[in-house]
């Protein structure tokens, strides 16, 4: 497994890479990305203890997936890949990669062949009482409307206030990758949409079970697989879709 292809958007890596099995992540030595997230994708493996030196290499830009692919915001694997590819006349990855696309590896999780086995990023953590992630991806924006509403923003701003808690915006434009993350991780409780930061906190859950998860959405996709994209351990966090 010396090449490898990751599809999907950054909360799906974090997924994908948690069922890796050591062997498989010691094993490469190149990273291949067909993802709209490649911004945040190649910040995120900076952080990672075994490809944090590895080469990255972007098959297709963020644009050539919104205009290209079948769904016209993501790639789903690697078969998929090759036909845009054929298509559209652009360069073909490599015979010997090995296929981490979301479709193979969840198929995998379904059938109990990839087990959970922890996650191989360190990223540093922040403090905070409350990380609140209340917006998608401007990707999945495209997709639907998965964003608190101004009325449940106000909500959860009350509910800090009221507890005198920390509160912590995240987002694009809001913080930094490296904030981002760091206060996923470093939080006492999560509040947010089905987006990378609350597959992050799940698995940060795992080894801290006390940390407090709330994550609402409208995406029937996440409601069909987010046993594949969270950690059994960390199933038992709330569920809703509105903050009550």
């Amino acid at each position: 497994m010396r090449k490898i292809l990751f599809t999907g958007g950054l909360g799906d890596i974090f997924s994908v890479e948690s069922r890796m099995s050591d062997q498989e992540k010691y094993a490469v030595k190149e990273i291949y990305l067909a993802t709209p997230g490649a911004k945040f994708i190649k910040q995120a493996l900076q952080y990672h203890c075994l490809w944090c030196d590895l080469p990255v290499t972007e098959i297709l830009t963020r644009e050539q997936i919104f205009e290209l692919s079948p769904t016209k915001y993501c790639i789903h694997s690697l078969s998929e890949l090759i036909t845009v590819c054929r298509n559209n006349k652009l360069t073909l990855p490599p015979n010997d990669i090995v296929d981490l696309g979301i479709v193979k590896i969840f198929s995998e999780i379904r059938q109990n062949r990839r087990p959970w086995n922890g996650s191989g990023f360190a990223f540093p953590r922040i403090k905070c009482d409350i990380a609140f992630d209340q917006k998608t991806s401007s990707g999945d924006h495209r997709i639907d409307n998965r964003n608190f509403s101004e009325e449940e923003i106000s909500k959860v701003r009350k509910y800090a206030k009221e507890n005198k808690l920390s509160l912590i915006e995240l987002g694009e434009g809001k913080t930094t990758f490296e904030e981002y993350v760091g206060y996923v991780l470093g939080c006492r409780e999560f509040i947010g949409v089905d987006s990378a930061a609350s597959i992050l906190a799940a698995i940060d859950k795992v080894t801290f079970p006390e940390k407090k998860m709330f994550v609402r959405s409208n995406n029937k996709a996440w409601y069909v697989h987010r046993g594949e994209w969270y950690p059994p351990a960390a199933m038992d966090f709330f569920f809703d879709k509105e903050y009550k």
